[in-house]
């Protein structure tokens, strides 16, 4: 299978799973999901565009504010990098947490409400 098809499948199976799991939280999220999503390299793959996790992260990001109801919104290229970020950041607490190398309290990986002050609660 060539690697445009490859990609093809990720991103059509990513966005069917986002589509039916928009209040996921951090404890429920496959594997499958969280190892394809992760990026190595965020600064340099949204300098260059392009990547798959950039652009599944920018379904999410849309999914997330149409759940709200939300016929338009305002973004700067800054916010939607800074999102992108703290995406990632939520993916890779995700992984640590599934990992068994910290204790975290279940979080909503598709919240992209107050990224500012990102509230990640350790379990007692």
């Amino acid at each position: 299978m060539s690697e445009a098809k490859k990609r093809e499948q990720i991103i059509a199976k990513s966005v069917d799973f986002i589509s039916k799991n928009i209040g996921l939280m951090s404890n429920n999220l496959p594997n499958e999901f969280l190892e394809k999503w992760i990026d190595d390299e965020p600064v340099m793959q949204v300098s260059k565009g392009g990547c798959i996790q950039y652009t599944i992260f920018m379904y999410a990001w849309t999914k997330y504010h149409h759940s709200l109801n939300q016929k338009e919104f305002n973004a700067t290229e800054k916010m939607i990098q800074d999102a992108y970020f703290a995406w990632q950041t939520k993916l890779s607490l995700t992984m640590l947490q599934q990992q068994g190398m910290l204790q975290l309290k279940p979080f909503k990986v598709f919240d992209f409400g107050d990224l500012d002050e990102m509230k990640i609660d350790f379990e007692p």
